[in-house]
């Protein structure tokens, strides 16, 4: 073997091997060298192995994994598109790495660099609920763009998930940027597809274009549910933006949605605006009543929202908030939020549920559960008294609220441009809805004292008995003069607490009057028995007179 070795010349790099064309050419230069190819990258050498023989993984899945030119099953469970992979040596292995998960069931699309911008990877990517971009070591940055394009498009949506090295092209654009995060390695990347399409849910037609980080949101089920049921259908949806909250963005808190719904009852499509949701929130009205409702005092927070377009930039709102927690009770939930916001802390027995409605159906798709809190004199004082020494609440230390309290009488409210017309609608039917209940009250009570002292009580009808909410409204202001000449009802509605306030005045003197009778009645009844007492004591008397000289006669 020693001599064997010693025989050998030693072949450096640079040496070609004896006997091949190159060698012979340098020994006789006669001899045409072939010109040298370069040499290819390792991304493109494993792409020319894989394309030597056909893939046995996906021979292994078929009904799993779909590839360029094939159609989408019309109903899957969870799909995720690989971003040029097709040919790729991590093909395989991100295939496999998805099955041993659990991805027994659903869609892989798997895409190729050459094919990103034909019509069927567009339309796999649209469907998939996530999408896939994993560039391998040692990838130039020429390739890495070739393979990741497609995939900034998706970044906002949230459906996009890649893995590369901490370094290149990739990471710059991505990981920097937008501020996704990058996983380092295949393994890692396939296991965060995983959990994002997991729990899966049966979707067909145009229902498959939403992911399902969107679909399984209650704020999207309700949205959904609501437009089946006016018999209107989702013809399309893009998923345009989403925030999302909690450990790696589990939790999806907003969604922007570019919709195309088919409107039944017009026989059309719509397909010119964005569905904007968010979680339903509960909002806390806090007031202490006054002696007529527009001074009544109220509970407001001030807080810098960025979209808040009057002079301050301070929005003026109820307390409330939302949490993303399921099967929370909306109640504590209010008093929660009433506490963290004002520092009011109220048990939730205290809250009364006004309604439950939608806060901009133009604009977003969310509801507002309203609570109101009747609070007592010391309470007010001490929510001014914060007011007054601009104590901060909210929770800015661990996240970005700060709010300040703001009191106010419903009278001041009412023309201020600080509250949008969302919050002071809310105030207005809280605050008519509670005086609309106290003028009942004392109608009733008007009534029945009428009716205990056998007066009439018919011409109370027209009065206590508004048809339309404006008119109770209008009979709760009472005071306010533009809607005295509407009409003949809406000017008995404006006299309703008038009308009441008089009459039980004039009651309670009748009343007194009559009180004050009764005593004298019996004052008198009492004078005329002890004179009845007198004259029967004179009669016996005179009586006794007459019999004492006839006894002494007949003595």
């Amino acid at each position: 073997m020693l001599g064997f070795h010693a025989s050998v010349p030693h072949l450096t790099p640079r040496d070609p091997p004896q006997g091949s064309q190159t060698a012979r050419a340098a020994a006789d230069p006669r001899i045409p060298v072939a010109p040298r190819l370069p040499r290819p990258s390792s991304f493109q050498r494993g792409r020319q192995r894989h394309a030597l023989c056909v893939s046995h993984t996906a021979q292994r899945h078929i009904g799993l994994v779909y590839k360029e030119g094939q159609l989408a099953p019309v109903a899957f469970s969870r799909s995720v598109f690989l971003l040029g992979a097709e040919g790729a040596e991590w093909e395989n292995e991100a295939i496999d790495a998805l099955v041993e998960l659990g991805f027994s069931d659903g869609v892989i699309f798997v895409g190729g660099i050459d094919t990103n911008g034909s019509a069927w990877a567009v339309r796999a990517r649209l469907l998939s609920d996530v999408v896939v971009c994993f560039v391998p070591s040692a990838t130039s940055d020429h390739e890495s763009r070739q393979i990741a394009w497609p995939a900034l498009q998706w970044a906002d949506s949230g459906k996009l998930v890649c893995g590369a090295d901490s370094s290149g092209w990739l990471h710059e654009v991505l990981a920097v940027n937008t501020k996704m995060t990058l996983h380092p390695n295949l393994q890692q990347t396939m296991s965060t597809v995983w959990k994002m399409v997991a729990k899966g849910a049966m979707r067909e037609a145009a229902e498959r274009e939403v992911p399902l980080m969107v679909w399984r949101t209650p704020s999207w089920e309700a949205w959904y549910n609501n437009l089946k049921s006016a018999g209107n259908r989702l013809d399309g949806a893009k998923v345009n933006w989403t925030f999302r909250v909690g450990p790696g963005g589990a939790f999806v808190l907003f969604w922007a949605v570019h919709a195309n719904i088919w409107v039944q009852s017009e026989n059309r499509n719509k397909a010119n605006e964005v569905v904007i949701a968010r979680p339903d929130i509960a909002c806390v009205l806090a007031y202490l009543p006054g002696l007529n409702m527009l001074d009544t005092e109220i509970v407001l927070i001030k807080e810098f929202r960025s979209p808040c377009r009057n002079q301050e930039m301070f929005v003026y709102e109820l307390p409330g908030g939302s949490t993303f927690k399921p099967g929370v009770d909306t109640f504590q939930t209010a008093a929660n939020e009433l506490f963290e916001e004002t520092g009011i802390r109220v048990s939730k027995d205290r809250l009364e549920k006004q309604i439950n409605r939608q806060a901009a159906a133009t604009v977003t798709t969310h509801h507002v559960h309203l609570f109101s809190c009747e609070l007592t004199g010391p309470e007010m004082l001490a929510a001014k008294e914060a007011a007054r020494s601009q104590e901060t609440f909210g929770n800015y230390e661990t996240e970005t609220e700060r709010t300040y309290i703001e009191t106010m009488s419903l009278r001041e409210a009412i023309p201020s441009p600080r509250m949008d017309f969302t919050t002071l609608g809310m105030i207005m039917q809280t605050i008519g809805i509670y005086f609309d209940h106290q003028n009942q009250a004392q109608l009733s009570e008007l009534k029945g004292r009428l009716e205990r002292l056998g007066l009439d009580t018919c011409g109370l009808q027209d009065v206590d008995e508004p048809t339309s909410p404006s008119d109770k409204l209008v009979a709760a202001l009472g005071d306010s003069q533009s809607f005295r000449a509407s009409s003949p009802h809406s000017r008995a509605s404006v006299n309703t607490v008038a009308t009441v306030e008089k009459m039980m005045s004039v009651l309670v003197k009748e009343q007194s009057k009559l009180d004050e009778s009764g005593k004298n009645v019996s004052r008198l009844e009492d004078l005329v028995r002890s004179q009845q007492e007198e004259i029967e004591q004179l009669k016996a008397a005179n009586s006794a007179q007459l019999k004492a000289p006839n006894s002494a006669v007949l003595q």
